[in-house]
């Protein structure tokens, strides 16, 4: 495996070709997915599915040329956890980040393109290398547990206080004052 964490060095940009590739691989599950830390995280805290995470990525074929970057583009990427918009290999190792987090990816094919690839660019079963440091998140709950209304949390709130029937909310945005009643 010493070899696909080599050949990756060639895909990172200059921030993190320093000494921090000693840091142990481990495996994530049982299918295959390694990661290697590059740089630790901030906090204790890691995404949960449905979450909408931003990261910044590049990614290659094990052993060949970068496919894509969003560092390259300057736009960091956004997807929603764990809801099948990105390989399967992506939803499960992104989960185990912290934020400010960076770290190489090895995808097996069964949680990268599998046995089709994604021609004409990654061969059928290949193995994928990915770099890729979280950025942030944004807490989505789906609230009625039928999508009829969905909470997107933009900073955490303090203390520990609930609003309960009949108190009245105000909050502020960007945009307006908010009001929320509850009955």
């Amino acid at each position: 495996m010493a070899m696909s964490i080599s050949s990756s060095r060639s895909h990172l940009n200059n921030e993190t070709k320093t000494k921090n590739f000693e840091l142990l691989e481990r495996e994530i599950g049982n299918q295959g997915l390694k990661k290697q830390i590059l740089k630790r995280g901030t906090s204790w805290q890691t995404p949960f599915p449905g979450d909408e995470v931003e990261v910044h990525f590049s990614g290659h074929v094990e052993g060949g040329a970068c496919l894509d970057s969003s560092r390259d583009k300057e736009t960091p990427f956004l997807f929603k956890l764990g809801q099948g918009e990105v390989i399967k290999g992506w939803d499960e190792g992104v989960a185990t980040m912290k934020k400010g987090e960076r770290a190489i990816f090895i995808i097996p094919p069964s949680l990268a393109y599998g046995e089709a690839g994604s021609p004409p660019l990654i061969p059928p079963n290949s193995t994928m290398v990915f770099d890729i440091e979280l950025l942030s998140w944004s807490t989505i709950r789906d609230i009625t547990g039928d999508g009829g209304i969905l909470k997107k949390i933009i900073k955490e709130g303090e203390g520990w206080a609930t609003p309960r029937d009949n108190d009245e909310v105000f909050g502020n945005s960007n945009r307006d004052s908010l009001a929320f009643f509850f009955f």
